[in-house]
């Protein structure tokens, strides 16, 4: 399917090469949806999804380095809010809604260390929204 949306993914600033992994996932994420354009064939579109595929790998692999106790640790609860709505946000445009709600869960469950601002709260629920709707 073309996605039609735009999409914005972050990643942490990488000048002591500390976050290779998140700027490798957010440059394929990044690159697999420009792939999906309304031109795009099938065959570029599948190989579109393998890539987001790839990119939410790294994420989750990221994700269980983060230390969401120790504010100064490279992998800290900063990192760790980045990677989860990077995860959402392409599961939701991707529709897909049971890997969305899982990766939603495991955010849930760590909201209190998360410590979310007004506006990662209002793209939080704006995300929930998108999930039950999916």
């Amino acid at each position: 399917t073309p996605i039609s949306k735009k999409i914005s993914i972050t990643f942490p600033k990488n000048k002591k090469r500390e976050y290779d992994a998140l700027e490798k996932a957010k440059i394929t994420s990044v690159s697999a949806f420009r792939k999906m354009t309304k031109q795009a064939s099938m065959g570029r579109r599948d190989m579109a999804i393998e890539d987001l595929e790839k990119a939410e790998a790294i994420w989750n692999t990221e994700l269980e380095k983060i230390d969401y106790s120790d504010k100064k640790a490279t992998y800290n609860g900063t990192i760790a809010k980045s990677i989860f709505f990077n995860l959402l946000k392409v599961q939701t445009l991707l529709g897909q809604k049971d890997k969305a709600e899982e990766t939603l869960t495991k955010l849930q469950d760590k909201l209190v260390e998360l410590n979310l601002n007004y506006n990662e709260k209002k793209l939080l629920t704006d995300l929930e929204t998108r999930i039950y709707k999916l």
